[in-house]
């Protein structure tokens, strides 16, 4: 028979390098690294989330997605070779992360339950959505700061007393 750790055990005490493409390992690291050192800014923390869960799941994602070659799989070596081809053609990082995003989503979901009744953001939102509406709420946030240092800028600038001040310096005083 077949046994999970004839791959991935290799591949975990490697971090999945010479498992997967370079530029696409590289950007798995990238998310790995990000994760582990994060871990107190990680409202999921409590949650029996392992500690470098991202490993999990490249691992969950890849099976999941060789599912349909694997059932036609009738040796072990098969097997090993099925999902080994697939980490070997993952080119694609965003695909890679995808997966694993995927992944996480499926193994973690009553964790993510459980962050989403505590921050009032729906389950269903995908992390990449989540952070494009943070992003989008903290620019209007400072898109006003910025309006206002601007006015505020504008009336100093056009200040009459500043005005003279400078031109008493000997300073020409430029309208904008």
């Amino acid at each position: 028979g077949f046994h999970l750790s004839q791959v991935f055990f290799g591949a975990f005490m490697r971090l999945f390098a010479t498992y997967l493409p370079t530029p696409t390992c590289f950007r798995f690291w990238d998310l790995l690294f990000f994760e582990t050192g994060n871990r107190d800014m990680d409202p999921t923390e409590e949650l029996n989330k392992p500690e470098r869960h991202s490993l999990i799941d490249l691992a969950f994602g890849t099976v999941t997605k060789c599912k349909p070659k694997l059932l036609e799989c009738t040796s072990a070596l098969e097997v090993k070779s099925v999902l080994l081809d697939f980490l070997e053609n993952l080119y694609d990082p965003s695909e890679a992360i995808t997966l694993v995003n995927e992944a996480e989503w499926s193994l973690w979901s009553e964790a993510r339950q459980i962050l989403a009744d505590r921050t009032g953001v729906p389950m269903l939102q995908a992390d990449h959505a989540k952070d494009y509406w943070r992003s989008t709420n903290l620019w209007d946030m400072q898109m006003h700061k910025f309006i206002a240092q601007n006015a505020a800028l504008n009336k100093l600038i056009d200040a009459p007393s500043i005005a003279l001040t400078a031109e008493r310096a000997g300073h020409q005083v430029r309208k904008i």
